[in-house]
């Protein structure tokens, strides 16, 4: 038996073998510039670490991550995930509970939907959130937030930030200089630190919060109420049951309608 399995001729060898598969749960690795990777499926994975890359996924469950300049992350659907570090990166997130985190210099994040996310670090950077449940945060210099409808949230740090909520139960938070704060509807805050901040409220139950110099709030209709602190300040509402707080020099309270009350501290007033 053995002598009879060692006489068999030896076969040619035809060719060499591919596999080629498309399925669910693929995972692509590139590591080089000028590489792109296009997904539609669930549960798909694309790593990629270099320059110029660009990722695709489409559905649901799918995760992008892209590393040094140049990239762009595109998803669609639900519980995606979109990681960029470093300089020009986009990401684009389309439905409900999205992430977005950009790190460094312009960058941008465009949510779409209910509980989303979107997370920007330093200078140049743009968040857009459309719906519900939807939080923006951006650090550093020359950063805009936009919300829209309702429980949204807008966090600013430092100079030449815009905060603007449409709708109800919205929040805004600056801090530091050229600050913008615009909140409409009802049940919304406003809060400013520092000089050359403005607050603006329209409509019921409205916050406005303002500490140090040159700043400005603005409320009207009814229940609503201003706290302004230091110098240059102006406080001004209109209809009832408002309460108008100011403390030190050069401020001036106007109020319109029955049950208002003003309290000035200092002189110049």
């Amino acid at each position: 038996m053995f002598e009879k399995l060692c006489q068999v001729a030896p076969k040619k060898l035809t060719s060499c073998s591919i596999n080629t598969k498309t399925s669910l749960t693929t995972t692509n690795t590139n590591t080089s510039l000028t590489t792109t990777n296009t997904k539609t499926s669930l549960s798909t994975t694309n790593t990629k670490t270099s320059l110029s890359t660009t990722n695709t996924n489409t559905y649901l469950s799918t995760t992008n991550t892209n590393t040094c300049l140049s990239t762009t992350n595109t998803n669609t659907y639900l519980p995606t995930t979109n990681t960029n570090t470093y300089l020009p990166t986009t990401n684009t997130n389309t439905y409900l509970s999205t992430t977005n985190t950009n790190t460094y210099l312009p960058t941008t994040n465009t949510n779409t939907y209910l509980s989303t996310t979107n997370t920007n670090t330093y200078l140049s950077t743009t968040n857009t959130n459309t719906y519900l449940p939807t939080t923006n945060t951006n650090t550093c210099l020359s950063t805009t937030n936009t919300n829209t409808y309702l429980p949204t949230t807008n966090t600013n740090t430092y100079l030449s930030t815009t905060n603007t909520n449409t709708y109800l139960s919205t929040t805004n938070t600056n801090t530091y200089l050229p600050t913008t704060n615009t909140n409409t509807c009802l049940s919304t805050t406003n809060t400013n630190t520092y000089l050359s901040t403005t607050n603006t409220n329209t409509y019921l139950p409205t916050t406005n919060t303002n500490t140090c110099l040159s700043t400005t709030n603005t409320n009207t209709y009814l229940s609503t109420t201003n706290t302004n602190t230091y110098l240059p300040t102006t406080n001004t509402n209109t209809c009832l049951s408002t309460t108008n707080t100011n403390t030190y020099l050069s401020t001036t309270n106007t109020n319109t309608y029955l049950p208002t009350t003003n309290t000035n501290t200092c002189l110049f007033l």
